[in-house]
């Protein structure tokens, strides 16, 4: 059985999605390989939230602490990594870039750096990152379209 705990699934596509029956999440998580149904889940749930809050901070998306913790406890799991979450995204990513037809500019930005603001806040702590890191958004931008 598919998804079951402990067994491979194919990935986290599938789910609710726009009238279309597909949304931009669907379309981050298809390479995702969590695992397990339950956890793709839970991520897809955990991204519509940030989605609702987009830039603000994780318990304020959640908005209580009860998904707050569930997220926390999600994010710091020991079985999987950050490298099977964003699988999906760097799958969609490079679809995205091999359809477009022109030029790409890539730039890579810390917080408060455009804006003159405080210095960066530390990233969090995380597989691949350094402690105290900072964190980085990167924008793509092409003839037809920006970030």
């Amino acid at each position: 059985m598919s998804g079951a705990v402990g067994r491979p699934s194919a990935g986290c596509a599938g789910g609710a999605g726009d009238g279309n029956g597909t949304s931009w999440i669907d379309g981050e998580l298809a390479g995702c390989a969590l695992g397990d149904k339950r956890l793709c889940d839970r991520l897809r749930r955990l991204l519509h939230q940030l989605e609702g809050a987009m830039g603000a901070p994780l318990p304020l998306a959640c908005q209580d602490w009860a998904n707050t913790k569930a997220a926390y406890r999600f994010l710091s799991s020991g079985r999987f990594g950050e490298d099977a979450i964003l699988a999906g995204h760097f799958q969609a990513t490079a679809s995205r870039f091999a359809a477009t037809g022109g030029p790409i500019l890539a730039s890579r930005t810390r917080p408060g750096s455009a804006t003159g603001g405080p210095n960066p806040r530390p990233s969090v702590r995380s597989a691949g990152h350094r402690p105290g890191g900072t964190a980085t958004a990167t924008c793509a931008r092409t003839p037809n379209a920006g970030c």
